[in-house]
């Protein structure tokens, strides 16, 4: 799905510190919002070696840690901020 290899790529950017963390908390917001939806999801468990070992470990501990969004951010404004669970 070109999607997830678009985000993947914001992934790596961001990684990178080519991509600031504003604009990648925009990109990481829509990550569990697409795969509530079954055929991404069952893409993703599927051919999930598409994408790169850190993004597919990014999706995996999204999964695991986030609460799941209703609904995605309006174009060109601010995600919703998540809590640090790091610090914990």
């Amino acid at each position: 799905i070109t999607l997830y290899h678009h985000l993947d790529g914001a992934y790596q950017m961001y990684n990178a510190q080519l991509l600031d963390e504003s604009a990648w908390q925009k990109f990481a917001y829509e990550v569990p919002l697409w795969l509530q939806i079954p055929f991404v999801r069952d893409w993703y468990e599927t051919d999930r070696s598409r994408l790169s070992p850190a993004f597919q470990k990014f999706i995996d501990e999204t999964l695991k840690n986030e609460q799941i969004p209703t609904r995605l951010p309006a174009f060109g404004r601010e995600a919703p901020k998540r809590e640090d669970k790091s610090a914990t």
